[in-house]
């Protein structure tokens, strides 16, 4: 088959299920209809086992970290990400995997760590070894305040400013804030301890500010309730890497039945996976459906707890 009509096929598809978007926001579709949808996905998970949500023993620790950057207009600024620190982060001694995680919109830096039981998910992974010890740290792609975040966050100049800030100002304060397995790899292996997620605007900012801006930086990604990203354009970025030499070692998507996002994130995660030679569902790519889950914090939980043991199991 020529690229040409590969890409034809593709866009076809892709027009089809952005229309049964717009059909099922419209009420045309029940929720069974929606969980049928959700059968592309390759996986089904369930819930959270209750002792991942018990009070852990060993208990992790947040703090700020606060690093300079700059605004939209130019100006100089100081912002503030959150730093999850394993419980026993100060007398290991060792070097940690990183993963970089932004929020959804109208919320901040402190909103993973603020819903249900995700702190205690995160003990409890690492207490029962189920996952290495890693650090956890959630930027906000906020230029200044939390004013009108939507418009902000769909916007090219926040996206670009997003990628920017990850690359020249994030990554290095944490790097010399922390220590990190990636701080002491080589360019070629730094990737492999980083890893870039984010949860409904979070998961558009994670594939516009990581995959087609800074795909060299991270091998592993996770997107989950949202995408609102070229497909054609995230291809090309992944080919790209790959001709640079760096792998894609986990591309990482979840959503629920009841979420209205599904269809569109069905639609570029099933593009992208028709299009990139590099892209393979069942090796390097998931895609999971939870069971009646909706576009909240109880199907993120949920999300959090896979995603980590998909990283870096211990």
């Amino acid at each position: 088959m020529s690229e040409n009509l590969k890409i034809f096929l593709v866009s076809v598809t892709v027009t089809f299920l952005t229309a049964l978007s717009v059909l099922f926001q419209l009420g045309a579709f029940t929720e069974i209809d929606n969980g049928r949808a959700a059968e592309v996905a390759e996986e089904t998970v369930l819930g959270v086992p209750l002792k991942y949500e018990l009070s852990c023993p060993e208990r992790g620790e947040i703090r700020e970290l606060f690093y300079d950057a700059v605004t939209l207009d130019g100006a100089d600024v100081t912002k503030r990400a959150m730093v999850y620190v394993p419980y026993d982060y100060e007398l290991s001694g060792a070097d940690y995997n990183v993963l970089y995680f932004y929020h959804g919109n109208k919320d901040d830096e402190t909103a993973l760590f603020s819903h249900g039981e995700i702190l205690s998910v995160i003990d409890n992974l690492i207490y029962y070894g189920d996952i290495e010890p890693l650090l956890i740290v959630t930027p906000t792609w906020n230029d200044k305040e939390n004013t009108d975040t939507k418009r902000e966050a769909k916007s090219a100049g926040v996206k670009a400013l997003a990628a920017t800030e990850l690359r020249k100002y994030l990554i290095p304060a944490v790097e010399d804030a922390y220590r990190t397995k990636a701080e002491n790899a080589g360019e070629a292996e730094a990737g492999k301890h980083r890893a870039l997620a984010g949860l409904s605007y979070g998961a558009m900012m994670t594939l516009h500010a990581g995959i087609l801006e800074n795909y060299e930086l991270f091998s592993s990604y996770g997107v989950i309730s949202g995408a609102w990203c070229s497909p054609v354009s995230l291809s090309a970025a992944v080919a790209e890497g790959y001709e640079e030499g760096f792998s894609l070692d986990l591309l990482y998507a979840v959503n629920g039945s009841c979420d209205f996002t599904l269809t569109d994130h069905l639609a570029v995660m099933t593009a992208l996976d028709a299009l990139s030679p590099y892209v393979e569902k069942g090796e390097n790519y998931r895609f999971l459906s939870v069971p009646k889950g909706s576009h909240d914090w109880e199907l993120w939980e949920l999300s959090i707890y896979d995603l980590l043991q998909a990283l870096w199991k211990n």
